[in-house]
């Protein structure tokens, strides 16, 4: 087998394993509270884990906004504020300068659903429509309650492997109602002559196990731009159904 393929197919079946880990962890994030309990007459602080943090490896150096690095940075900062605030509410109702146990503090250590913004995750596609030759929809096997994205959100697909280097871009999916009734992530996507990933996605068939990371959010670094003085300009390119 041609090594490149091989490489490609190691990736799908970690991205796959991380899947079935996530589910795994999911649940027993479910059953486990983080905060301020009390136990057994006993006040008892439990903080909640931090993000996983990402290698090196998971950037894919093609300048991706935002880069997986700087959301986990993002992702930190929150992490250190959440056991900051529940350290210092600790320590006060240790002192008794709190009154009762009102402070549990749910806390969800991991996101809802399939979707992660700190690591790829295997997908498989449920099926695919053609729409002339420059255009496809790609329809994936996952629910509305499995595949939650907010306004402002948006989804990274990656091909490639390590060894041969990454290619990443970004896909807005829309929720749809699909032919079985259940609201499914439909992802439209654009074909272009000579493009890598077009030439891949092109080539997807029911099965296939995509590569996916999320929710992306850029509406931060926009309200950051809008925020700078002076005049600010704004370049809006691809063929997405996000308005600008």
């Amino acid at each position: 087998m041609n090594p490149a393929v091989q490489a490609l197919l190691d990736e799908i079946a970690r991205a796959k394993k991380r899947a079935a880990e996530k589910k795994t962890q999911q649940a027993a994030t479910q059953q486990t509270q983080y905060g301020i309990l009390h136990i057994d007459g006993h006040l008892q602080l439990r903080l909640p884990p931090p993000p996983p943090k990402p290698s090196k490896e998971d950037c894919c150096q093609t300048g991706c906004t935002p880069c997986i690095l700087d959301t986990y940075a993002e992702q930190h900062r929150a992490y250190e504020k959440t056991v900051d605030a529940l350290t210092k509410q600790f320590e006060k109702a240790q002192k008794g300068e709190e009154a009762g146990c009102e402070f549990v503090h749910p806390h969800t250590a991991l996101p809802g659903g399939l979707l992660d913004p700190l690591r790829f995750i295997g997908i498989p596609v449920r099926r695919t429509q053609d729409y002339g030759a420059r255009s496809r929809l790609l329809v994936l096997e996952a629910t509305s309650k499995e595949f939650v994205l907010s306004l402002g959100e948006h989804i990274h697909l990656r091909i490639g492997c390590r060894e041969n280097g990454w290619i990443t871009k970004p896909f807005t999916p829309v929720m749809i109602q699909d032919s079985d009734g259940i609201v499914r992530p439909h992802v439209f996507v654009r074909l272009y002559p000579g493009n890598p990933m077009s030439r891949f996605l092109s080539e997807v068939q029911q099965g296939t196990t995509l590569m996916v990371r999320g929710p992306v959010r850029t509406i931060e670094n926009m309200t950051r731009a809008l925020a700078c003085p002076g005049p600010t300009v704004l370049v809006a390119g691809g063929s997405g159904i996000a308005p600008v």
